[in-house]
């Protein structure tokens, strides 16, 4: 399951000027990470959206 939490802009200076960026946080729940898969993912990611990095960030849970 993926959802987009909200929205969000970024803001930072390049060359003298400040450059604006849109920044969507997406969540995605699995049971199992495979790790070399998501760092090709995330590498496809940032050549289709031409970033210069896309953030994957990891977090176990337990549920009870």
């Amino acid at each position: 399951t993926a959802h987009a939490r909200s929205p969000a802009h970024g803001l930072w200076s390049s060359k003298g000027s400040t450059k604006r960026d849109d920044i969507v946080v997406v969540e995605v729940m699995t049971k199992h990470f495979d790790m070399k898969w998501w760092k090709k993912y995330r590498a496809a990611l940032e050549r289709a959206f031409s970033q210069d990095e896309i953030v994957v960030r990891v977090q176990d849970i337990i549920i009870v």
